[in-house]
């Protein structure tokens, strides 16, 4: 093979515009973005490390605190704090929300947008702290202290200052700096804690409270300097580059958007500052301490899911198309993370309380492992009204946010007295699991349609799902027997050697793969379904008659040799000796630079496959009959959406756009691997050579040579970009065959004529269909129907 050219192109870096079209975005990205992780999850996480490092020094701060305050004062001080917090989430108007889905897109009128937030918020908040203070003796009496005149003025002077710490959050999510959010809370949290220490001797009845002003005041000052000295005027710059291409996204927030996604707020501010207010006049100061603080840790959760979503709204602002794409990414990827972490925690709680003392311990355990559990059905919620944000049904987040808050305070006003300080706990878990269950029940409401009415009908029925529970609970309950099964297998292969390594896993496919390690070095394998048996006598039919083929010479080195065979035994076994080299699939994930070199000579090497044994053919009637009728027989068969009458209106435009672009050109027919990906070809440790190519059972002799270079491209690019290949296909669809790569010279004198378009479709059957017939576990994952089957029906059917 000679002429390969191989690029990818993702997201720009932080100095050019996010919306800037394909041809404007330089080339190689993919290595700083892998560098630095995917924006959608990296932006997240960071927001996410932002919390975490705030709550665990707001931790050691609050620990710092019950030793130098009494009980009583921290139950107060908190209880202010928390007027505080409501208030200036009040008094900010909701600009927080607005600056992170319009900051994205608002260009040249990025300072602007953000100052006349700053200035709106500040005026507005501090305006309410002052008639708060005023209205004291009236609204909450265990706040006193706070009407004293210079205590009050300090205190509305710390509330406008949080309502710009907050906004400031949301500037800087907007223009993907989440690393200075990261930055700003440490810096408050270590000055506050400092503060609090030095308070302690000198003024100590309200040295809590006078710390948090302290810490704000630097915050503000550090963040915002930055902010307006270089992170906006560089956003801004970057706008007024030529050849930007608009985002079909309204640019400009409105003031429909503002006042209703407002309202909405208030109800979740009010949702989460009220309750200490509500324990401290229903159950006195001691309990609202135990209650404050418990609620400060379990927070750190909420904040994750808060976090996630807010990294959601910006994506998806720049890339509206991909917003249902990162739902499910987002949901998937921090429900698996918030699992662990609740676990973990609820498992500590005694311990992660005994810090602040045992009292807090012996009290506010149970209320921690309620307001732990109830994180779990917050994570929906949160990306609900997000994704909602996203697509401005507005009037969905005020219904979701106006149930959480009433059901949330009210089971909170009608539990205290019943059950104490954990009837709190209970309420926010019966509010949260509630509205996250009619959410999960009504995904209409927030996720809506990918596409035309048309298309939006394409979907995944909902007795997959009971399917993919069954498979996998299957998997678990058969992985004890995998193992012993594995390790005697391993041990018989190997007899007279002490000390046998194995590692045995699983395949998708119901093959049982032992790797094992004594006097030789060899791969077994045991299939567990008809399907693995299946697979497994056509993979040692190809390898037969590949190392029998003269012509390939020596290029036969690179195939498995078989020890022994018995698939007709009792115990079929397959014994290969294991080929040297490196899956190449986890150099491209560990070192992205390599995967040029990668691929340049992975493809070099099954040219010369297809070259040994091609020729070019006229595609005709039988073609025709093996590369696309079989294929859609295979997925109608098998995949639930091709079974909808919509799938099959989708599966009718393909077969004849597969016709069109196929019949009467020339194209190289030869040897295919079938599965031509990074995981099926080992390197060597440079990686300048291909020392092994595995895994034949979707091997054919008379195949379409160009869709292997073609799906290998495919798969370093999903490697790349931790997307999956039907979402490479459906872009590459709309650019008319560039899915971020080009292949070209793959065939053998440029052979063949059929257009890119023809070629990736065809490539994209012709994987699903042989993963469909290798696994009934394809045709039970919802996850790989929804993000390789379903969006390329919907894109050929518009």
């Amino acid at each position: 093979m000679s002429g390969l050219t191989w690029s990818v192109r993702t997201d720009v870096p932080t100095d050019a515009p996010a919306n800037a079209p394909e041809h404007a975005r330089p080339r190689g990205a993919a290595v700083r973005r892998i560098a630095s992780g995917e924006p959608l999850l990296r932006n997240g996480h960071l927001l996410s490390a932002s919390s975490v490092l705030t709550s665990v020094l707001g931790a050691g701060y609050w620990a710092l605190v019950t030793r130098l305050y009494p009980t009583d004062a921290v139950g107060r001080n908190y209880a202010a704090i928390s007027a505080m917090l409501f208030l200036a989430g009040v008094g900010q108007l909701n600009l927080t929300n607005v600056l992170v889905r319009f900051v994205p897109v608002a260009g040249a009128r990025t300072g602007r947008l953000v100052a006349r937030a700053y200035l709106a918020a500040a005026a507005t908040t501090f305006a309410l702290a002052v008639a708060f203070v005023l209205l004291l003796p009236e609204i909450s009496p265990g706040l006193a202290f706070l009407h004293r005149p210079l205590v009050g003025a300090g205190f509305a002077a710390a509330t406008a200052g949080y309502a710009l710490f907050v906004l400031q959050d949301g500037a800087l999510t907007g223009l993907r700096r989440a690393h200075w959010v990261v930055l700003e809370n440490a810096v408050f949290s270590v000055v506050k804690i400092g503060a609090v220490v030095l308070f302690a001797l000198v003024v100590k009845p309200g040295g809590i409270l006078l710390s948090w002003a302290v810490g704000l005041a630097v915050a503000v000052a550090v963040t915002n300097s930055f902010l307006f000295g270089r992170a906006i005027p560089l956003h801004e710059r970057a706008a007024r580059r030529p050849r930007l291409a608009t985002t079909p996204m309204q640019p400009t927030p409105t003031t429909g958007y503002i006042v209703c996604d407002y309202i909405g707020a208030l109800c979740w501010i009010a949702a989460t500052t009220l309750p200490p207010l509500i324990v401290l006049e229903r159950l006195g100061a001691a309990q609202a301490a135990y209650f404050s603080l418990t609620w400060v840790i379990a927070y750190t959760l909420y904040l994750l899911s808060a976090n996630m979503g807010s990294s959601l709204i910006v994506e998806s602002a720049t890339d509206p198309e991909r917003l249902a794409q990162n739902c499910r990414r987002v949901l998937g990827h921090t429900g698996a993370l918030l699992a662990i972490c609740v676990l973990i925690m609820i498992a500590g709680a005694p311990a992660i309380l005994r810090v602040f003392g045992d009292d807090y311990a012996r009290h506010g355990t149970g209320l921690l492992r309620f307001l732990l559990l109830s994180a779990v059905p917050n994570l929906v919620v949160a990306v609900a009204v997000s994704t909602c944000r996203a697509r401005r049904r507005m009037t969905a987040v005020i219904a979701i946010l106006g149930t959480l808050c009433s059901l949330a305070l009210v089971l909170i006003v009608v539990l205290l007295p019943v059950m104490g300080v954990e009837g709190a706990g209970v309420a926010w878990l019966a509010a949260q699991g509630v509205v996250a269950a009619v959410l999960l029940w009504r995904r209409s409401i927030w996720l809506g349609s990918a596409g035309g009415e048309k298309a939006g009908a394409i979907g995944v029925p909902p007795r997959v799902l009971a399917g993919f529970v069954r498979e996998r609970l299957g998997w678990f309950f058969s992985l004890p027997g995998d193992l012993r099964l594995g390790r005697r297998l391993s041990s018989e292969v190997q007899l007279n050697s002490r000390g046998v390594e194995s590692h045995v896993s699983r395949t998708v496919s119901g093959l049982l793969l032992i790797r094992s390690r004594g006097q030789a070095d060899l791969v077994v394998k045991h299939p567990l379904s008809p399907r693995a048996h299946s697979a497994l006598e056509q993979q040692y039919e190809t390898l037969r008659t590949l190392s029998e083929d003269e012509r390939l010479g020596e290029w036969r080195r690179l195939l498995p040799q078989v020890v022994s065979l018995d698939l007709l035994g009792t115990r079929p076994m397959a014994l290969e000796a294991r080929l040297p080299g490196i899956d190449a699939s986890r150099v491209v994930r560990e070192r992205p630079t390599a995967a040029r070199r990668i691929a340049k000579v992975a493809l070099a090497a099954i040219a010369e496959l297809h070259e040994a044994t091609g020729r070019v053919e006229t595609v005709g009637t039988e073609h025709l009959r093996r590369w696309v009728e079989a294929p859609l027989a295979v997925v109608c068969r098998e995949l639930a959406p091709c079974q909808t009458p919509h799938g099959a209106a989708a599966i009718d435009l393909l077969r004849r756009r597969l016709y069109e672009g196929l019949e009467g050109k020339r194209v190289l027919v030869a040897w295919t691997h079938g599965d031509y990906q990074p995981g099926n070809v080992l390197i060597d440790a440079d990686p300048t050579r291909i020392t092994g190519v595995v895994d034949w059972c979707s091997a054919h002799a008379d195949g379409p040579a160009p869709l292997d270079a073609r799906l290998f491209s495919l798969a370093v690019q999903r490697e790349l970009e931790r997307c999956e290949i039907g979402d490479l296909v459906v872009r590459a669809y709309r650019r008319e065959g560039e899915a971020g790569f080009e292949v070209t010279g793959v065939e053998a004198g440029g052979a063949t004529t059929v257009d890119e378009v023809s070629l990736l479709l065809l490539t994209w059957l012709t994987h699903v269909a042989d993963n469909t017939a290798k696994s009934a576990r394809y045709q039970h994952s919802w996850r790989w129907l929804a993000r390789n089957v379903v969006p390329v029906l919907r894109e050929v059917s518009r």
